[in-house]
């Protein structure tokens, strides 16, 4: 092939990396899971993000960042039964608790310390007894991803039910 063939594939390799490339469907599903989990106070190793629905997908004029807005449906789905969940919920805020007696100083923050966890555990507790294993959790709304610094994508707004 001639050099000016090579010449040219190298100046539209170039071209295209300069260009604005989208999110792809899976980074968007990555980053819409981990920001509503985290939101949400999901336990994921008892669920999974499933049923994605994407549309509207459009770039967001900024001045420096990499934006992209995407209207999504989807759903998190329980893995486990509720007995399972709270159980192990339990277990882990059991785990904390400890670790933050062995910090406190005074027996007045110790005290503060196992009320704070007995409120926690009891809405824990209440939220997630009764799910049984395939129960959904619905959600949609708009998200607005930017792109990391390592080339990753992570929703830096939502608005979502």
């Amino acid at each position: 092939m001639s050099r000016r063939w090579w010449l040219s594939l190298f100046a539209l390799v170039l071209l295209l990396a300069g260009c604005n490339l989208r999110p792809g469907e899976l980074a968007m599903r990555q980053a819409i899971t981990d920001h509503v989990a985290t939101a949400e106070d999901y336990p994921m190793q008892f669920m999974k993000s499933d049923n994605f629905r994407f549309r509207d997908l459009q770039q967001v004029p900024d001045d420096e960042r990499d934006l992209w807005r995407v209207h999504a449906e989807f759903d998190f789905v329980y893995t486990a039964d509720g007995k399972t969940i709270v159980a192990a919920l339990k277990e882990k805020s059991k785990a904390e608790q400890e670790k933050a007696k062995r910090r406190a100083d005074t027996a007045l923050e110790k005290l503060a310390l196992a009320a704070a966890a007995a409120l926690s555990r009891h809405g824990t507790e209440q939220r997630f007894e009764t799910v049984k294993i395939g129960d959904k959790d619905s959600y949609a709304g708009d998200f607005t991803l930017v792109r990391n610094e390592g080339g990753g994508w992570r929703v830096d707004d939502a608005d979502y039910q």
